[in-house]
């Protein structure tokens, strides 16, 4: 916790690491959250707005990068039996990060903490 207090910024995938971040300071400096969520995730259902609710509550900026599921998961998600389920096992799969998009995150994040002072 201590080394979160002291940081601007927490980058990570959708889960429950990223709910530390209500250890930044975002009370004394600006701070920001990097998710990267699988694509087939967000948008549509309610896991994908816990991060982007919370740092509005925590005041850090948010910033999201989606990526799809890797090969494989299409199997695990038809076998859900219906649309939480198959959410749920959507979480749990592995996702492919696209470096390019997640430079260019990474480089607006930067840049917002950057414009602080």
């Amino acid at each position: 916790m201590v080394a979160i207090s002291r940081s601007s910024a927490l980058i990570g995938f959708h889960d429950q690491f990223l709910s530390l971040l209500i250890f930044l300071p975002s009370a004394t400096r600006r701070t920001a959250l990097l998710e990267l969520l699988p694509r087939e995730v967000s948008g549509h259902n309610d896991y994908a707005h816990i991060y982007p609710s919370l740092c509005r509550v925590q005041d850090v900026k948010h910033f999201l990068v989606t990526a799809p599921l890797a090969p494989g998961c299409a199997a695990l998600d038809a076998s859900a039996q219906n649309d939480v389920a198959r959410q749920r096992s959507q979480l749990k799969c592995d996702v492919t990060v696209p470096l390019p998009a997640v430079d260019v995150a990474l480089e607006s994040m930067l840049a917002w903490l950057d414009a602080g002072g």
